[in-house]
């Protein structure tokens, strides 16, 4: 688990200097983040232990990510660059979510409102370390 936060760390600095740095994305660089694929929903709510570890590596990272942009935000009143900072933000947050291994934020936030319903995925999700309390 150390690991897991130290690579989080290493990505979450990288991606935030990358767009600090540079706001523009070449032509190229768009094309190839229009082809990563687009997240729909399945027919079935159950999941596999992957996504379920995916999904609770993700949340941490979230977690870890929205506490760095805030903290960033917090540093400026310029509305312009707040502007930035939150766009910054938004491909981070999804770089992150793909890099862990789910399908950008829609795929996060199915899990979150969809499949962690589910009682058959409770088993996944413990064993995943995320306990589902009963309603």
């Amino acid at each position: 688990m150390k690991h897991f936060f130290i690579i989080i760390s290493i990505v979450l600095i990288s991606s935030f200097n990358s767009c600090k740095k540079d706001n523009n994305l070449s032509t190229e660089q768009n094309k190839s983040e229009i082809s990563l694929k687009k997240f729909s929903a399945p027919e079935e709510t159950t999941i596999n232990q992957q996504t379920a570890n995916s999904y609770v590596k993700t949340s941490t990272a979230l977690h870890l990510l929205a506490k760095d942009w805030v903290t960033q935000l917090e540093s400026t009143q310029n509305a312009e660059e707040r502007v930035l900072i939150l766009g910054g933000f938004e491909k981070a947050r999804d770089q992150l979510i793909r890099k862990i291994g789910l399908e950008g934020i829609e795929h996060f936030n199915w899990i979150s409102t969809v499949a962690i319903k589910d009682q058959k995925n409770k088993d996944v999700f413990e064993k995943a370390g995320l306990h589902i309390a009963s309603e």
